[in-house]
């Protein structure tokens, strides 16, 4: 995935967590019986689904649904995370000797 995306991704995060920050706040229970709550719900189980696209950008698409759903339904899921990266020190080729004739 490019880095625009992820901007553009991160982009959207902000503004559905501004606009959560904005509205009136009313009770958890109230939240999650609301319209935007059920929305939001529905769109993170249809980017869950998805299986045409990489894991990071499958990542990165769900985190964004999850904060959508954490703000419409006053909700605290945890994102996923990255997968720890495994780390090895590089082979070093080594050359074929050739022996030498006397």
């Amino acid at each position: 995935m490019n880095e625009m995306q992820q901007r553009q991704i991160e982009s959207q995060q902000r503004v559905i967590e501004q606009q959560a920050r904005q509205t009136t706040a009313p009770a958890p229970e109230q939240l999650g019986a609301s319209l935007q709550c059920k929305q939001a719900r529905k769109e993170l189980e249809f980017v869950s689904s998805i299986r045409a696209i990489s894991q990071d950008e499958k990542r990165m698409r769900t985190n964004a649904a999850i904060t959508g759903v954490n703000a419409a339904c006053g909700s605290n899921t945890p994102l996923m995370q990255e997968p720890p990266k495994v780390i090895g020190t590089p082979r070093v080729p080594h050359s074929i000797q050739q022996p030498v004739s006397q």
